[in-house]
């Protein structure tokens, strides 16, 4: 299966992105300098240059503090 990973830079990302090649999947795994995912025109881009069956979105917003202060 070809599998996108978003947020590959990332603790879960980065795991995902050496389990899922060892269990048989194509994987493209973008950091968020390769594809902010705020930017839907970046999205619909890579979506079409990769055409993916599944998409993992394991990007995160780790700020904690920012969080709180924007709730």
């Amino acid at each position: 299966m070809k599998i996108l990973i978003t947020g590959a830079g990332g603790q879960l990302g980065l795991e995902l992105k050496d389990i899922l090649p060892g269990r048989g999947h194509e994987v493209a795994a973008l950091a968020r300098r390769e594809l902010d995912i705020s930017d839907a025109r970046s999205v619909e881009r890579v979506l079409g240059e990769h055409s993916p069956e599944l998409v993992i979105n394991a990007a995160a917003y780790t700020n904690v503090d920012g969080c709180e202060e924007e709730t």
